[in-house]
């Protein structure tokens, strides 16, 4: 899965990611076989993808806005 954002310009993921986010991860979960944990490339790379504030996001339950 994918989410764009960067150093400058979009730098905090808005609801409307959020949310597409969110759909995404629960197609995939009802259509295919993603498990129940969400996690950054962080997590298993050396990297600060997907970057600070989608991470906390991401920390705290990858819930919807």
């Amino acid at each position: 899965m994918l989410a764009l954002l960067g150093s400058s310009g979009l730098t905090e993921p808005n609801d409307d990611l959020l949310h597409a986010l969110v759909d995404a991860i629960e197609y995939l979960r009802e259509h295919g076989d993603a498990g129940r944990e969400v996690k950054g490339h962080r997590d298993g790379y050396d990297t600060s993808c997907p970057g600070d504030p989608l991470y906390r996001w991401v920390e705290a339950g990858a819930e919807r806005p």
